[in-house]
């Protein structure tokens, strides 16, 4: 049961809004950043402007464009903290917003209309490939809204484009430049699609080992709890894999060797990370029982997991 829940809580995070994508460029990290010009104002000029912005923000019918537009216009004017009010504000207005696109694209018409455009295998993001005028303007706004377009399961539906949030980089504390690093590598690609793991187990670690680093040195960040649970799944699919891609063969109950080979060559790192040791001793108990998933091997695991799960 306990796993059965673990695998309901994965499932959710790994198939929500934040994750997915098609570009496969790496989010610049926030210390690669050039900072903008200094012109931040007053104390006096920053409370207008954050007046302003709480007003806008509290619209019923306001669209993220509207909140990043503003954020653009005034960001190199306000302090690091404000900075940071405006663009954590952002996101959860995206995440609103989002409920009722969703609600939008399950019309199976537009469904219909899309797959006719987009053929598999396609990049959703090309517009060009949109043959009805009326859905390549609606994709053009969820476009400017700060989305993208992701597939799974036959359906196409919109996530949170997190790698446009690398424009407020140089202006966000520390932490919260760095936790928008870590969801703009989660909607570049996601890892796991239908159920299946579609990145490497190679990267599957070292994902988990910058979330890992935003925990240790982060420790106190409001965006500590993001960070720990997107941190619990992949250390979760670390152990276990996933349901279409398990780490042991389903009849041979065999290793896969792709884990093996990616998963000796991190844990000769010297990182102090809890989780090459506790990758390492894996590898250990798997040895010692001819890499096969026994009794032994399965209660390692478990106990491990529920390590990173507490």
């Amino acid at each position: 049961m306990m796993i059965k829940k673990i695998w309901i809580i994965l499932l959710a995070l790994l198939f929500a809004a934040v994750i997915s994508g098609c570009s496969n460029r790496t989010p610049k990290q926030p210390d690669e950043v050039k900072s903008n010009q200094e012109t931040q104002v007053s104390e006096e000029q920053q409370q207008q402007f954050m007046n302003e912005f709480q007003q806008l923000a509290e619209k019923p019918d306001v669209q993220p464009m509207e909140i990043s537009r503003y954020i653009d216009q005034h960001l190199t004017q306000l302090s690091s903290q404000n900075a940071a009010q405006m663009v954590e504000r952002l996101e959860q207005v995206q995440k609103k917003y989002l409920r009722q696109l969703d609600e939008k694209f399950y019309d199976e018409s537009l469904q219909q209309r899309l797959r006719k455009s987009f053929s598999p295998g396609s990049d959703l993001n090309n517009l060009e490939l949109v043959q009805e005028p009326g859905d390549k303007a609606f994709l053009q706004t969820t476009k400017e809204n700060g989305y993208k377009l992701d597939t799974a399961e036959g359906m196409i539906y919109p996530i949170i484009d997190y790698s446009v949030y690398q424009r407020y980089f140089s202006r966000l504390p520390a932490d919260i430049a760095a936790y928008y690093a870590l969801m703009a590598t989660e909607s570049n690609k996601t890892s796991v699609k239908d159920a299946a793991l579609v990145i490497s187990w190679d990267e599957v670690i070292q994902r988990a080992l910058e979330q890992e680093k935003f925990l240790q040195q982060y420790s106190n960040s409001a965006k500590r709890a993001a960070v720990q649970e997107l941190y619990k799944n992949y250390t979760f699919i670390a152990f276990y894999g996933t349901n279409n891609t398990p780490l042991f063969d389903y009849e041979t109950k065999t290793f896969r060797n792709e884990a093996k080979a990616a998963y000796e060559k991190l844990v000769g790192q010297e990182t102090g990370s809890t989780l090459l040791a506790q990758l390492k001793n894996y590898l250990m108990v798997l040895n010692n029982n001819q890499y096969k998933l026994t009794d032994e091997v399965e209660q390692f695991r478990k106990t491990a997991v529920s390590q990173f799960l507490q």
